[in-house]
């Protein structure tokens, strides 16, 4: 899919706090599951690229449906068999990419199954026991935790929300986005939280002044966009660089305020990392050794992300990587509690018991820190 590079001129915003918001009146009170009539009712448009229309749906096992076959080097013999998934289509989890394709898992002695596994679907799957590790955001874990679910947090690809505001031609000014339709992914997810952040630094109140719909991941929002069924939704490259060749623009750069956030946590049970220590230990060198891959090594980088996006424009790819590989991938994965701050302020509106978790207990850097001590990745 070929796809041509409109630069964006992102628009200055005055937002420098970062904080919660009261969410829509219409969110449920748990986010773990989004309501099928408001998903539904942004229909995807006909003339959308293949990639934008596709539907990113949980695979029973092996990889998801859609998403390209693993080609890496073999697994050692002996190499610890785990599943692991991503949660949307999005170069946020390149890193992940590039330990599969590149050998760098089986090097450290596992076999790792990546899926593409979209929330809530991913964090269920993580729960039951059939995946065993993943990258989902911050908010994905943090309704679970308050009902019983002994979930922890690893690790962060993504220290700062990933994201531009896109929005129609007819939207000036935040003033005009009020009575409009915009797309969100789910209850819960990342761009949700990120979302309901920024709208009351616009001056808009996300529970009166607009109607949020739950529309899917990214590619879901960009068809919604692009078929005329919201006015604006928050997207990252290359979906921004389609989304302003069709004549929409940025609003907001979210990425370049580098507000706190964690949008690519590295997650797993408590139960299953206690039992299997090494394993843990050895899953995270790798993705800090795909850190370091991913920044020495473009081209192998955008042969990857071309691979998994189904994305063959040299321009997009260009772009897709700058964004991620150079502003947004931290060259250590530490996480940190603040990065949590606007999902407990968000997810709280809706679900009290999210401002009583005890973030030291859900957040577990030691392997990280282990990690550096050792050097890896340098």
């Amino acid at each position: 899919m070929n796809r041509s590079f409109v630069p964006s001129l992102l628009l200055a915003a005055a937002l420098t706090a970062c904080g919660g918001a009261a969410a829509p009146a219409s969110a449920p009170s748990s986010p773990a599951s989004p309501p099928a009539t408001a998903a539904a009712s942004a229909k995807p448009a006909a003339s959308a690229p293949s990639s934008a229309a596709a539907s990113a749906k949980p695979a029973a096992s092996g990889s998801a449906a859609g998403a390209p076959a693993v080609s890496g080097p073999p697994a050692p013999s002996g190499a610890v068999k785990i599943s692991s998934f991503y949660s949307t289509l999005s170069a946020t989890f390149t890193v992940m990419w590039v330990a599969k394709e590149a050998g760098i898992f089986q090097k450290n002695g596992l076999d790792v199954d990546v899926q593409l596994l979209q929330n809530p679907a991913g964090t269920t799957a993580l729960l039951a026991n059939q995946v065993q590790i993943g990258l989902s955001g911050a908010a994905d874990m943090l309704g679970p935790v308050t009902s019983g679910a002994d979930l922890q947090a690893l690790a962060t690809t993504t220290p700062t929300y990933p994201y531009a505001f896109e929005v129609a031609s007819s939207i000036k000014s935040p003033a005009d986005l009020k009575g409009q339709k915009l797309g969100v992914s789910q209850p819960g997810g990342s761009d949700y939280v990120a979302m309901l952040a920024m709208l009351p630094k616009l001056q808009i109140d996300p529970s009166k002044d607009v109607n949020l719909l739950f529309v899917g991941g990214i590619p879901q929002r960009t068809a919604a966009l692009l078929g005329g069924n919201i006015v604006g939704t928050l997207t990252s490259p290359p979906e921004t660089l389609l989304i302003e060749s069709k004549g929409y623009h940025p609003l907001v750069g979210l990425a370049s305020l580098n507000l706190p956030a964690a949008t690519g946590v590295l997650t797993a049970q408590k139960a299953w990392i206690q039992a299997n220590h090494p394993i843990v230990q050895k899953y995270v060198d790798s993705l800090m050794e795909a850190i370091a891959r991913v920044k020495s090594d473009r081209s192998y980088t955008e042969q990857i992300m071309g691979k998994y996006l189904k994305l063959d424009d040299k321009t997009s790819l260009d772009a897709t990587y700058d964004f991620f590989a150079l502003k947004m991938l931290p060259d250590v994965p530490d996480l940190t509690a603040d990065q949590f701050h606007d999902a407990v302020e968000t997810l709280s509106k809706s679900n009290a018991k999210v401002a009583s978790v005890d973030l030291s207990s859900v957040i577990d850097d030691s392997f990280v820190q282990d990690a550096v001590k050792r050097g890896v990745g340098k």
